[in-house]
């Protein structure tokens, strides 16, 4: 039944984005499609297996066929934020991040998330590229957590060069 109203959800915003453009193509009404595209992220209510069948869902969807809307960044943070997600869920998950940073390059939420996924899924080696990316995107997301992150992953590849960089 939740799948149904979440289709539903996605036809009204897709209809109301149709509805609301101007013929000469310019973006209007940025704050109520933040308001509609509400209903679509994942809530509290969502199990870890539902968000892995959500990400699994998308990531079949990217790989038979890349055009496809890729699903919005906040289900890539409530996967990045579950306590107790698959390794496989995790590696489609960054997978998706990948697809969604190539059309909105320095996204600051999604690299972010990537960080925290590529923590989760010991993939050590790519989180310093990560975590410049997310610096150089947006500063303020320089946090203390970030930095716990990519020195970790620097300690775990012992690599004292990294070490000595963020530190």
């Amino acid at each position: 039944m939740r799948d149904w109203r979440r289709l539903g959800a996605w036809l009204a915003l897709i209809a109301a984005l149709l509805i609301a453009a101007p013929s000469d193509g310019r973006a209007q009404g940025s704050k109520a499609l933040a308001v509609q595209a509400d209903p679509n992220c994942p809530d509290s209510s969502d199990t870890p297996s539902t968000l892995g069948h959500y990400v699994g869902v998308a990531f079949r969807a990217l790989t038979s066929d890349p055009s496809r809307p890729l699903p919005p960044p906040c289900l890539l943070v409530a996967v990045s934020q579950s306590p107790a997600i698959p390794a496989s869920v995790f590696t489609q998950s960054i997978n998706l991040a990948d697809a969604w940073l190539k059309l909105h390059p320095g996204d600051p939420i999604v690299l972010e998330s990537k960080l925290i996924l590529l923590s989760r899924s010991l993939r050590y080696g790519e989180i310093p590229s990560a975590f410049e990316y997310l610096i150089a995107a947006d500063s303020q997301r320089a946090t203390l957590d970030a930095y716990r992150i990519v020195l970790g992953s620097a300690q775990r590849a012992a690599d004292t060069a990294a070490m000595l960089r963020y530190l």
